[in-house]
């Protein structure tokens, strides 16, 4: 016999011990299934076989040491299962392997020391998991592998110092994940991956940087950093401009985001939370706007949003809640919309919310509001408002003889009063940080007085404005441009 059409399963034989009866087969149509056959020691009698049409599956054989036997496989059409086999120590046998149509999962091999046996293996259609391999001390069986069509999954692997072995890889179109594996206390051994679409990285408790990663550009598919206990900072990322989502959390010794220099936009929601030791934000500098959300909760050093300086715009909610030292949110004065509910509570030091974005959302609001328990300045929206100088919702006028409409508004304005003085009367329009940015001289007389005022060259934003005369002041408000 040298072909099947269909299937060959080799389960339960507790005495088979070679299979040297198949010694003619060259090719299996569908799947080949090797399992609980704990008297063989290696694959000898497949020696001729070459292609499998779709999976080959190896489980479960406690006795089986290596792949030897596989001598002229070159084809698996479909998905490699090598899983809980307790005597294998390396993948040999499979030297010849050069096309793997699908998955590819190296999965609770408690003896398997090495990779060795993959070397010819240069492109992977789709996704491949190395996990639970108690004994696993590198990754160097998959070091021609250029590319990964999809996820490519490192997990558990309690051994594993770092991801040398992938030192060809430059591709992985999916998620790279990181997890679980708890010696390892760099990424080095990928710095040819330049293009990846997402990278998780969890429970890695050794783990004191991100560095040893090819110059990645854009995380599309989102970075998330997880519970890695020995994590100072995110260096490493340098280079990384755009991401999918930003999720950051549980790491206790994280004390900033430096190594995020360059991330300038994240299309959908950023969480920064449980970071017991993250005392401000520093490191996202760079960033201007989120897609999503933003949620900052739980971390019991923040003391300030310093690194959001420049942070213009979340185009959902913003939720700032039980981070019991900070005290300001000034680093939000920069902000210019924000698109969903505000929500601050249980920030006991809090007593600052008056930044130039929460004072803009307030005369405006996209969503519900929810200001509780926080200091005194900050203890509920009455208190921020008061700050903000808002007296009440959509009341932007603090002189009730002089108005200025609409509010919101558009390209211009009008100032209206029931009467001026007689004579030169000046308007005056200060941007957020109190720099004068409009001055139009009227024209004061003692009937209603309405004069229409230009401010199409005005960046929107929220603004000050006053009108005085010969030094006094006669009316002041705010008002929002678009």
């Amino acid at each position: 016999m040298t072909a099947i059409e269909m299937d060959l399963h080799l389960i339960k034989n507790p005495i088979l011990s070679d299979l040297s009866a198949l010694g003619n087969l060259t090719s299996i149509g569908r799947t080949l299934d090797i399992q609980e056959c704990h008297a063989l020691h290696n694959l000898e009698g497949l020696n001729q076989l070459s292609a499998i049409g779709l999976d080959c599956s190896i489980k479960k054989n406690q006795s089986l040491q290596n792949l030897e036997g596989f001598d002229q496989l070159t084809t698996i059409g479909r998905d490699l299962f090598v899983f809980d086999n307790d005597s294998l120590v390396d993948l040999q046998g499979l030297d010849m392997l050069t096309e793997l149509g699908a998955y590819l999962t190296i999965s609770r091999n408690d003896n398997l020391e090495t990779l060795h046996g993959l070397e010819n293996l240069t492109h992977l259609e789709n996704n491949a998991e190395i996990s639970y391999n108690t004994r696993l001390g590198d990754l160097a069986g998959l070091a021609n592998i250029q590319g990964i069509e999809g996820n490519l999954n490192v997990s558990y692997n309690p051994l594993l110092i770092n991801l040398s072995g992938l030192d060809s890889l430059s591709q992985v179109k999916g998620t790279l994940t990181i997890a679980g594996n708890a010696e390892m206390t760099s990424l080095d051994g990928a710095g040819k991956l330049t293009s990846l679409g997402g990278l998780t990285v969890v429970d890695n408790p050794a783990l004191t940087s991100l560095s040893g990663l090819g110059d990645l550009s854009q995380l599309p598919y989102g970075l998330a950093v997880l519970d890695n206990q020995g994590l100072l900072d995110m260096s490493g990322l340098e280079r990384l401009q755009t991401a999918g989502s930003l999720s950051i959390a549980g790491n206790s010794q994280l004390g900033n985001q430096a190594g995020l220099d360059s991330l300038y936009n994240v299309t959908g929601p950023v969480s920064i939370y449980d970071n017991i030791a993250l005392e401000n934000l520093s490191g996202l500098e760079a960033l201007t706007h989120i897609g999503g959300g933003l949620y900052l909760a739980g971390n019991s050093q923040l003391s300030s949003l310093s690194g959001l300086q420049q942070l213009q715009h979340i185009d959902d909610f913003l939720m700032i809640e039980d981070n019991p030292e900070l005290s300001t949110l000034e680093a939000l004065d920069s902000l210019q919309s924000l698109g969903g509910n505000l929500v601050i509570r249980n920030n006991q030091s809090l007593s600052d919310c008056a930044a130039y974005g929460i004072c803009q959302y307030l005369l405006d609001p996209q969503g519900i509001v929810s200001v509780q328990n926080n200091e005194a300045g900050c203890h509920d929206e009455q208190e921020i408002a008061a700050a903000c100088g808002i007296v009440s919702a959509g009341d932007v006028d603090f002189s009730p003889g002089i108005r200025l409409f609409p509010n919101p508004a558009v390209e211009q304005v009008v100032l209206t009063s029931e009467s001026l003085p007689t004579g030169p009367v000046v308007l005056r329009v200060y941007d957020a940080l109190g720099k004068e940015v409009l001055r139009q001289q009227l024209q004061g007389n003692i009937d209603r007085f309405e004069e229409r005022v230009d401010i199409s060259g005005l960046p929107a934003g929220l603004y000050f404005w006053r009108v005085e005369a010969s030094g006094a002041l006669l009316g002041e408000g705010k008002v929002v441009v678009y």
